[in-house]
């Protein structure tokens, strides 16, 4: 059990003020009797740089007089100390957004710069390429992270390989939706606790930062939280267990030799025409008895087309009343479903995707299937990570996207959404569309991972849900919100989400353009994809979790 504190504050102009500022807190944090205080990213002093060259010359090098104050107050508090500080690098202009580790003796006992920049930052500073250190501290193995390294899924990858216990995550940010996705989503992915400390406040006429500091379990629970207004500090006693949850989660899961988009760089995105489409969720599954259900699902279709949708998904398996145990039974009554959907799309001119029980080689498989407006097969895809509640499935052994006449899509099947691998190879392969049959067996899953999904990738994802879901959520159409100069800051990594009622029969429908999709921009000069460094990224295509 060890105490943890993260400090939320702004740091001005003057970093001989600002140093003073941090120990301060650093002094708050011992007396509270933390073993580690985290502080903001930027902790020195505020960007107010209008040039690279000004930068350089602005911040100070690592054996400057600000980082000999933090070491200084570690000393003489006996506390770890973690602290988010712009850095000049060996050769003018370059600076660096760093991430600083200063042990209870006052050494430095890690550091990390920056992978992936937030908009402005590219035009002052380098990115980072270091390999996401996990040191090994008296306290336990931590990791590091810093702020927009978040909104994309290999930095966070490359560390729960690493089975970190704990994440350090350091925060200059003005957008609400780090607190409420971003963090917890990487503390998720990782499974291990993270202690995340953001700027907060600012000059009162610009936008402000938003504060919102936190401590989450390794699940995504947040355990303690800031304001997003007030300069304060939050503490909370957390418990390592040496025992990483991404290990047991991820353990027979990940499939590394799916992975190889990963490594390779991403295409390049060109402007298209807009190009609309019409997209459905059809919220059903199996009631009463099979014919009923089946009767049902055609009327959906009919419904679905009715209303104007180019293209309609249905729930994992929503023909069968258990996923669970699964027998040759199901293949039987799959072959009928299927039968069924095929001719509803067929009768109503519209794409239908579902997933069936198929025999593949002998064996069983859970296969997703997206006929055409003329019935006939534009596509399948084999569920590739199995889940332990669908054990009689065997696992496929690609992930596809394809071509159809209401764009380039790719399927995933149930909670292969919480692996963020499935997606993000899918949308590096070109899909504009993420159609997503499910039942959402995690809380947040809707809230967060799908939003996250979309965020990482701008890609649109359908996700159709199934009427007895434990957990009481709806389906969701996900929109890759375009960035627009003039619109609001926080839309494109927060996208507008269309959600139907949990165990409720309906259709939820969007009219989403395609050509949102092949602008991966967040701001005037971040990318999702032109600003990944895939010559990083071989581990995440070789390596596994070991158990």
């Amino acid at each position: 059990m060890i105490r943890v504190a993260a400090a939320q504050f702004f740091s001005g102009d003057d970093p001989v003020a600002n140093a003073d500022l941090c120990r301060q807190w650093i002094e708050r944090a011992s007396e509270a009797g933390a073993d580690l205080v985290v502080l903001p990213e930027g902790a020195n002093r505020v960007r107010d740089f209008a040039t690279r060259e000004a930068c350089f010359d602005g911040v100070e090098a690592i054996d400057g007089p600000f980082v000999a104050a933090l070491q200084d107050a570690a000393r003489t508090f006996n506390i770890h100390v973690a602290a988010g500080i712009d850095l000049r690098g060996d050769e003018a202009p370059d600076a660096y957004i760093e991430l600083v580790m200063i042990d209870p003796s006052g050494a430095i006992i890690g550091r990390h710069r920056k992978h992936f920049l937030w908009d402005y930052e590219y035009t002052l500073y380098r990115p980072g390429v270091d390999d996401m250190p996990v040191i090994e501290t008296d306290l336990g193995r931590i990791g590091m992270i810093i702020c927009a390294d978040g909104l994309i899924p290999e930095p966070a990858g490359l560390l729960a390989l690493q089975s970190p216990d704990l994440l350090v995550n350091v925060l200059n940010s003005r957008g609400p939706d780090e607190m409420r996705i971003h963090v917890p989503q990487r503390a998720r992915e990782c499974g291990c606790w993270v202690v995340a400390s953001n700027t907060v406040g600012g000059p009162a006429d610009g936008l402000p930062w938003t504060g919102g500091s936190q401590v989450f379990s390794p699940d995504g629970q947040r355990v303690a939280l800031a304001s997003e207004s007030e300069p304060e500090m939050i503490v909370a006693d957390i418990e390592l267990s040496g025992e990483n949850a991404a290990t047991h989660a991820a353990r027979g899961r990940r499939r590394p030799e799916l992975y190889a988009s990963l490594a390779r760089p991403a295409p390049t995105m060109a402007e298209v025409a807009p190009r609309p489409v019409t997209v459905g969720a059809i919220q059903l599954s199996w009631y009463h008895n099979d014919t009923f259900t089946l009767k049902r699902a055609a009327a959906q279709v009919a419904f679905a087309a009715e209303r104007g949708a180019s293209l309609a998904v249905f729930p994992e398996l929503f023909h069968l009343r258990s996923l669970e145990d699964v027998d040759r039974g199901a293949l039987e009554r799959s072959e009928v479903a299927r039968d069924v959907v095929q001719k509803a799309a067929a009768a109503n001119r519209i794409g239908v995707v579902a997933t069936f029980v198929e025999e593949i080689d002998g064996a069983l498989a859970h296969i997703a299937v997206c006929f055409g407006p003329d019935g006939d097969v534009l596509g399948t895809q084999q569920r590739t990570h199995v889940s332990a509640n669908e054990s009689w499935a065997t696992p496929g052994d690609a992930l596809a996207t394809f071509d159809t006449p209401f764009g380039r899509v790719g399927m995933l099947i149930g909670d292969e959404l919480d692996v963020p691998e499935v997606a993000r190879v899918l949308a590096l392969d070109g899909a504009e569309l993420l159609l997503h049959p499910t039942r959402w067996t995690r809380p947040l899953d809707a809230d967060m991972t799908a939003i996250e999904r979309v965020v990482e990738n701008r890609v649109h994802l359908v996700s159709a849900a199934r009427l007895d879901s434990a957990l009481g959520t709806g389906s969701q159409i996900v929109v890759a919100d375009r960035w627009y100069a003039t619109g609001p800051p926080p839309l494109p990594r927060y996208p507008t989400a269309i959600r139907g009622r949990g165990g409720f029969e309906e259709l939820i429908l969007a009219t989403v353009d395609l050509a949102d999709t092949h602008d991966k921009r967040l701001g005037a000069h971040i990318d999702v994809f032109a600003d990944r460094i895939p010559s990083m990224y071989a581990p995440l295509a070789t390596e596994t979790l070991e158990p």
